[in-house]
């Protein structure tokens, strides 16, 4: 273990010894045979395990890259999030965490929220997630900040990405889609 977080990121690390439990749970859960309490525990599991783990401390920037990571209301899903900023804080990104955030404040604010990147976890698709997606993705790409988006939406269905104009998807190290 010790050898595995000095050659890889932390993010690396939790995601190989932990994908399995994630998964199931996941598959669990859709299949009604897993509660919110059950999903809850492997969640805090995993971010207790990444917490444990030495931060990667890179070299000082004068002004970090600034990413605002989100879920669209009404999902309040965190893990995903969490290990992304904790990946990005490694590779020396300032990271803000939003969750359920509204769709129409993301579309508004692309002009003065200041980040540098957008990035959208969503678990569960509908049509009007990826209609609100659509225009919040247009309104941020408009304001010149690219949008990196994931989560099980985007594993499930492929094409979403591509569909909602994101400029990316972010997947988890060793990840295979």
């Amino acid at each position: 273990m010790r050898m595995a977080i000095q050659a890889q990121s932390r993010a690396t690390v939790i995601t190989d010894l932990f994908e399995a439990a994630q998964r199931f749970i996941s598959e669990r859960w859709q299949l009604g045979e897993a509660t919110t309490d059950d999903e809850y525990r492997v969640s805090r599991t995993i971010a207790a395990a990444m917490s444990a783990l030495p931060r990667f401390e890179g070299p000082r920037v004068q002004r970090p890259s600034k990413a605002l990571l989100v879920t669209l209301a009404p999902e309040e899903h965190d893990l995903g999030l969490e290990l992304v900023a904790d990946a990005m804080q490694d590779d020396a990104w300032s990271v803000e965490l939003w969750r359920s955030v509204d769709p129409t404040d993301l579309t508004d604010g692309s002009w003065w929220l200041d980040f540098d990147l957008l990035g959208v976890s969503s678990t569960y698709r509908s049509d009007r997630l990826g209609t609100q997606l659509k225009a919040v993705v247009r309104s941020w790409k408009a304001a010149g900040k690219p949008v990196l988006v994931g989560g099980l939406s985007f594993r499930r269905f492929p094409t979403l990405a591509e569909e909602v104009g994101a400029d990316a998807i972010a997947q988890m190290p060793d990840q295979r889609w």
